[in-house]
């Protein structure tokens, strides 16, 4: 059974962490996992549900709503394409794999753009909290995340060609 929302501010909360990885999660559903638009909406909505049944036990948010999308993106297209029609291109690929190249990446990045994209997207730090922490103004943080993100992106697409 679904517990009582405590206070407003818990409410708040919840409706800006649907808002800020809503779309996010349809992402990973439409493009990652090639889900048919009709079903990303549900699919999503089932994702947050279940984050609002867990969201006590859940210390980094952003991170769990992803992993439950990628989990119920996989049980999706189990359910819905029998083993023996899927391809090996339509199976995502393996995630261990796949981190150990991102590990690969980010090594060859500076400090500094290892340190601006953690404190963003691995702690969750607004542009401006990561401001502060960098020394910097948050301008200047978008300047550095945007130009980290599209070396990590050629580094990374380089080396799995």
């Amino acid at each position: 059974m679904a517990r009582p929302l405590k206070a407003a501010g818990a409410e708040e909360h919840t409706a800006a962490v649907y808002a800020g990885v809503y779309r996010l999660l349809e992402y990973v559903a439409a493009i990652r996992f090639h889900v048919p638009r009709e079903d990303v909406r549900p699919l999503v909505h089932d994702v947050f549900v279940s984050y609002l049944r867990n969201r006590d036990r859940i210390r980094d948010e952003r991170s769990w709503l992803v992993a439950a999308m990628y989990n119920a993106c996989r049980d999706y297209l189990s359910a819905k394409v029998p083993a023996s029609l899927v391809s090996d291109a339509s199976i995502p690929p393996d995630p261990v794999a796949e981190r150990a190249d991102l590990v690969a990446v980010l090594g060859q990045l500076s400090s500094q753009c290892r340190y601006a994209l953690r404190l963003r997207f691995v702690e969750g730090y607004s542009t401006e909290e990561a401001a502060t922490r960098l020394g910097t103004n948050a301008n200047n943080v978008k300047q550095i995340v945007h130009r980290c993100l599209a070396r990590a992106r050629a580094l990374f697409t380089r080396g799995s060609s």
